[in-house]
Parts: structure tokens; C-alpha cells; sequence
């Protein structure tokens, strides 16, 4: 995955430095073949993070009253197979944090459901070529070169590494504590997503960090973001 894609921003205000973020467009991953990466807009969007008022429960439900306040991240583009062209299949992004950690509320639609779903990997760290997945990477530093990346599956297998140099160095032994729950329903999947502000470098008092969401929907070989 190349951080020097990163489209968007997540601004977050407040104690930890979150509040008001830019974020979104495709995330380019790099493999052998790959199409040419198209330039990010002059100005990327932005996606607010909003302070929780209270408690999340990771149960992949988003019930809580702060998810339908919290802004949404849409309208995703693809990266492959028709660069630049809209969704297919569309996602919602919202987060959320607190003193204790960031939260995200995921909602990929595919009106194949359950029997849309490709998972054939239930490892740590699964193949992120052969699975349907929703991924972030964040760059808090804003220097397009470094990135810590999450990503999930609709089973709610996580893989996680650290990206340098553009996204030419990966580390993938690095495993950091966070916690996902998913949900797979006749509309598609859902996803909260917990990573403890512990487990994020980052630098203090930082107004934006730069992210980016990805999906991945396997059956129809469509990367966007």
C-alpha cells in the first residue's frame, strides 16, 4: 500500500489533537501490473472526527446516538478496475473518538449480501489480494511517506503493518492492540473498528492527520477508496 496516495485528511480537535479531518480517494496498492496512480485533488476533503459523548460498544451494530451525529466519508472512486470511475458497491466511514482510543463505524453496501462475501483466509495478517476488505491508513506525520495500516475482513480478521519509504519498506511483523466486530447482513457488512490512541504514533497537538479508507470487493475485482 503507497501512503504517496493518500487523499484525505482527519482532523481531529480537541485533547488528543482530533477534530476536523481531510480524507478520500482511492488507496493504490503496489503490485506488479498496477495502473498509474492519478494525481489526488488540489484540495483534499475532509471528514470531521467527533468527540464521543459516551460509551461505544464494539458490537458492530452503530446504535450509538453519536454515529448519526458524526460526519460521513462516501462516494468512493475506484482504483481499479476503471480508475477514477464511482463505486460500484458504496461505503460509509464515520469517526469517532475519546480520551481513550478512536473508533470507526463502517457500513460496506453490496446488495449480494452474505453470498457476495469472499473470504478465504482466516489468518492474522490475511492476503490482502484474495479477500474482501476494508482497510485505513493513516499518516499522521503528513509527510506522504510513512504509514500505519489496518485492515479487516467481513469475518473480522484483522491484518496490520507499518509502511516506509512511500510504501517500498513494509513491516509486516509489527502487531498492534486494537479490536474490530463485523457483521454480514442481506445489504452488505458492517464493521466498528477500536484502536487505542496507545497503539497510533503520532505527533502531539496535531490539528490533521492525513487517512485513507479502502475497500476491497473481491468478487468483482474492485479496489476504491
Amino acid at each position: 500500500m503507497n501512503p504517496r496516495s493518500l487523499r484525505r485528511r482527519i482532523g481531529l480537535l480537541g485533547q488528543r489533537g482530533l477534530g476536523v479531518a481531510s480524507v478520500l480517494a482511492p488507496l493504490a496498492v503496489t503490485a506488479a501490473g498496477a495502473q498509474e496512480i492519478f494525481a489526488p485533488a488540489a484540495e483534499p476533503p475532509r471528514l470531521a472526527a467527533r468527540r464521543a459523548a459516551a460509551p461505544i460498544t464494539l458490537d458492530a451494530e452503530l446504535t450509538e446516538p453519536d454515529w448519526a451525529q458524526a460526519a460521513v466519508a462516501s462516494g468512493f472512486v475506484q482504483a481499479d478496475p476503471r480508475q477514477g470511475a464511482p463505486a460500484t458497491r458504496d461505503t460509509e466511514v464515520r469517526v469517532l473518538f475519546d480520551d481513550e482510543a478512536l473508533y470507526l463505524g463502517v457500513v460496506c453496501h453490496d446488495d449480494a449480501g452474505w453470498r457476495g462475501v469472499r473470504v478465504v483466509d482466516l489468518r492474522r495478517d490475511f492476503n490482502y489480494f484474495d479477500n474482501d476488505l476494508f482497510g485505513i491508513v493513516f499518516d499522521p506525520f503528513l509527510d506522504g511517506r510513512n504509514a500505519q495500516v489496518f485492515a479487516i475482513n467481513p469475518y473480522g480478521v484483522q491484518l496490520d503493518l507499518l509502511t516506509s519509504d512511500g510504501g517500498a519498506v513494509k513491516d509486516t511483523d509489527w502487531n498492534a492492540v486494537w479490536a474490530v466486530r463485523t457483521r454480514v447482513t442481506e445489504d452488505g457488512w458492517r464493521a466498528e473498528i477500536t484502536i487505542p490512541w496507545k497503539s497510533l504514533r503520532y505527533p502531539a497537538g496535531a490539528a490533521q492527520w492525513g487517512i485513507n479508507f479502502v475497500r476491497r470487493v473481491r468478487r468483482i475485482d474492485e479496489l476504491t477508496g
